[in-house]
């Protein structure tokens, strides 16, 4: 009789094991979908664990989602899994229902979407619903990262999906991640990339989340400078410049400070002046969380602080050809949507306007070339409103551009650090 107690006792146990084990196993929608659309979510009976997490996406969806559909998000104030579009539970795509089901980017040939799940989860898949409607809505390429994947330069993705079908593709993913990211690209000749639904499956995990080093960077080829008050911080080895980084000879790089609206070479505000009239900095990085050194920083005038709106930067560089790569951003008043600053370089109109993304910032590229020794980026604005009548710059990347190597390396380099920089803001 004991020994059938006995027995029955371990079956017991060993069957209360197994449960708990299969119960450890169970996956979740990490992603919340539907928890607050009880009209239309198709999720009502799914298992959902409360995460708290956002996503943003990279360019912004098309004009009129911020407003229309309150679909808001941006890099520095994210769209939570509860109130935005992607996660509402509603994978139709039917557009008379609100809240609305899908969301769509236009006329984008490459789009991103960044996931924070707050802490790291064991993922075991990622499923995206795609609308593929011929020459109209098509999406020719998707790839997946974990932060594994985010954190290499220049890095593939986890895995790829090189031919989408209409309706759901799904990521096998298997490892535990706090961050997804979603690359989307598009098809000839369809204007609109569709998604009308994003699940993250996955559960708890007692597994520490390890974060490695960034590779140790090559001596660089180029010249790098990040614009923004002394003593903030800056972006890897970049070279620092401020509102009082005044152009010398000796220094070879810096603001010419203007007067009556012509620059002059040396300051006639004194001796050893180190100021630009007009010219100011800020660190938006005291005021947001969510920002890297490079973007945190930048140089800026404006024409309701002072009438010298237009400035200089001159860098002394050999004669040639050159690939410029010019940032603006404001992680704090920026928005999404249309800026009006202009550039020109060596006297020569490049850039009439530019527009920041949900990331609250623009990236700018041009090519120039030098003759005199001495490059030339003069700053301004196109806007009509002097209140407005403003610019900004966080900093300036110059690449030689004489050979289709040099060019090529460039192109290289700035998708290295648009991914680094990446990643250093969902760190």
């Amino acid at each position: 009789m004991k020994k059938t107690v006995s027995l029955l006792c371990c079956t017991l146990l060993l069957c209360m094991t197994a449960l708990v084990f299969a119960d450890d196993k169970k996956d979740f929608l990490l992603t919340e979908n539907g928890v607050n659309n009880p009209t239309y979510s198709e999720y009502k009976k799914a298992p959902i664990l409360k995460t708290g997490g956002t996503y943003y996406a990279v360019p912004a969806f098309a004009p009129g989602f911020d407003e229309k559909h309150n679909e808001k998000g941006t890099v520095t104030v994210p769209t939570p899994f509860t109130a935005g579009i992607l996660c509402n539970g509603d994978a139709s795509s039917n557009y008379k229902r609100r809240p609305f089901p899908y969301v769509y980017w236009s006329k984008q040939p490459f789009a991103s979407l960044f996931f924070d799940l707050k802490k790291p989860y064991h993922i075991s898949k990622v499923r995206v619903k795609i609308l593929i409607v011929r020459n109209s809505h098509g999406i020719s390429r998707m790839g997946v990262y974990t932060w594994d994947e985010m954190l290499e330069a220049g890095s593939q993705p986890l895995k790829e999906i090189t031919s989408p079908v209409n309706g759901w593709n799904e990521f096998v993913i298997d490892k535990s991640s706090d961050k997804i990211k979603l690359d989307f690209s598009s098809s000839p000749g369809c204007p609109y990339m569709t998604i009308t639904e994003v699940e993250i499956w996955g559960r708890e995990t007692s597994e520490p989340l390890k974060r490695a080093a960034a590779p140790q960077s090559p001596p660089r080829d180029y010249l790098a400078f990040d614009f923004g008050p002394e003593n903030s911080p800056t972006w890897k080895d970049f070279t620092p410049v401020s509102e009082k980084t005044v152009y010398t000879k000796a220094r070879g790089y810096g603001w010419i400070p203007f007067k009556g609206g012509r620059p002059l070479i040396e300051s006639n505000y004194g001796a050893g002046s180190n100021t630009v009239p007009g010219l100011f900095s800020r660190d938006r990085g005291k005021e947001v969380k969510a920002c890297d050194d490079f973007f945190r920083g930048l140089c800026s005038a404006q024409q309701a602080y002072h009438s010298q709106l237009d400035q200089e930067f001159a860098l002394d560089i050999r004669n040639g050809a050159y690939l410029v790569y010019l940032c603006s951003g404001d992680l704090v008043y920026g928005k999404p949507g249309e800026i009006f600053i202009t550039v020109a370089a060596e006297g020569k109109p490049v850039i009439k306007g530019s527009r920041y993304g949900t990331d609250l910032c623009s990236r700018m590229q041009f090519t120039t070339e030098v003759k005199d020794g001495q490059l030339n980026l003069r700053f301004g604005s196109s806007s009509d409103d002097d209140y407005i009548k403003s610019w900004n710059a966080s900093g300036v990347l110059v690449f030689p551009c004489n050979n289709d190597k040099e060019r090529t390396a460039a192109k290289k380099t700035i998708a290295e650090f648009e991914k680094e920089i990446s990643v250093a803001r969902d760190a």
